[in-house]
């Protein structure tokens, strides 16, 4: 996730999720416990939460989709 633009005009990343099969982590402790609270509604209207994978990342989008916060889909490295 990034919020607003750098004074170099890139974007500031304000944290990245993980996901190595297992578990889901974060490089901020606030949004993975803003996240394991919450949770994020996915395309198909169910809540997902850290616990559920891929699912979880895939749902990021929908709620963090503002012009000052945006979370990216997930990329598969």
């Amino acid at each position: 996730m990034h919020g607003s633009l750098s004074a170099a005009g890139k974007p500031v990343v304000l944290c990245t999720f993980f996901f190595d099969g297992e578990t889901v982590t974060c490089t901020n402790e606030m949004f993975l416990r803003l996240a394991t609270l919450m949770g994020v509604i996915g395309e198909d209207g169910k809540t997902y939460f850290p616990k559920d994978g891929l699912p979880f990342l895939r749902a990021l989008p929908n709620i963090y989709h503002g012009p000052h916060l945006v979370a990216t889909k997930p990329v598969e490295i």
